[in-house]
């Protein structure tokens, strides 16, 4: 990610409790290089949820931790704080491959929602959501989560009530998988455009722009990413989320490179994805202009330099020209 031009990455899940959380030690402590990183915890998900993966005559391990009630969701949030996340995340709505868990289906109730917010807010933690759903959407917000992914599906009593508390929630649509789907790029591994699942994606996707670009109209913080990591969707290629912004949801180059950047450091809630004084110095030189070829932020070749807290990651190569620079 550090590679590609990320300085600073917000998890969306982990894959195990403790996976997000040793990665960001040993980067904070300089044992491996990586950007700045909020942890996450696994998705917290109910029997037969998003994530649930196991049958009756067959154990089988998961993404997820799987909680039923508000009692254990509560407890299961507490334990993951005990372990150092930044970020609770969990499924209060399914997605569209998950048979018993559809998309537009709700799976969490109002206590079990509560119940883990309660545990964020005490703690000082962000509350991420997987919010397809409209009611999940609803109730994600009632209860005080602020980092809602998805949101496709929401109505306009969920658009209006994101407007409400557009000071207090990001929103991040996760188009990079959708998009990917819906046009085949998981053929090789048995998803095709005529594919079902990829079907229903582009109907998502379809509809989820046009929630995008009225959330957008209404001041509500639009943040790229999400899904990647995905084997048709991979890490590495995380910059094409922003070319979506421009070419799905009617952002201009410079506005989605502000939610990859301003918007980023506001949910992060540091000095940073502002060149400005006082805040923390992380830069990257391009060759060329993303302000009007927004794809080539996706060239690592032509990232000519990173830089995280004032220090090269990547340094501009020997003999890059001052006057080049200063062009760039």
């Amino acid at each position: 990610m550090l590679d590609q031009g990320f300085t600073a990455i917000f998890s969306a899940a982990a894959a195990k409790p403790r996976l997000d959380v040793v990665i960001r030690n040993a980067i904070d402590a300089g044992d491996i290089p990586g950007p700045r990183m909020r942890a996450a915890s696994p998705e917290l998900t109910p029997t037969s949820g998003l994530g649930d993966v196991r049958r009756w005559h067959m154990h089988r391990e998961t993404f997820a931790l799987t909680c039923d009630g508000a009692d254990e969701f509560r407890k299961v949030a507490r334990m993951m704080v005990r372990e150092g996340v930044d970020t609770l995340k969990m499924n209060p709505s399914g997605d569209e491959f998950i048979p018993c868990a559809r998309a537009h289906e709700t799976v969490m109730n109002e206590d079990e929602v509560a119940a883990v917010c309660e545990v964020g807010r005490s703690r000082g933690l962000n509350v991420a959501v997987h919010t397809r759903s409209a009611e999940s959407v609803k109730m994600s917000l009632r209860q005080g989560a602020n980092v809602l992914y998805h949101c496709t599906l929401a109505d306009e009593e969920a658009i209006d009530m994101l407007e409400a508390k557009k000071d207090e929630i990001f929103v991040a649509p996760t188009a990079g998988m959708a998009y990917v789907t819906s046009i085949g790029e998981g053929r090789d591994y048995g998803i095709d455009a005529d594919h079902p699942v990829a079907q229903f994606f582009a109907a998502e996707l379809e509809a989820g722009a046009g929630a995008m670009k009225e959330l957008k109209k209404r001041g509500v913080r639009v943040l790229p990413g999400g899904d990647y990591g995905f084997a048709w969707n991979p890490i590495g290629t995380n910059a094409r989320d922003m070319e979506h912004f421009v070419n799905l949801l009617d952002y201009t180059p410079l506005e989605a490179i502000r939610a990859a950047t301003q918007y980023s450091g506001e949910l992060f809630g540091e000095a940073i994805g502002l060149v400005r004084e006082g805040y923390l110095a992380d830069l990257i030189l391009v060759d060329g202009d993303p302000s009007k070829d927004i794809s080539i932020l996706q060239d690592a070749e032509r990232l000519l330099a990173i830089m995280k807290d004032g220090a090269f990651h990547k340094a501009p190569a020997e003999g890059l020209g001052a006057g080049r620079a200063a062009a760039e």
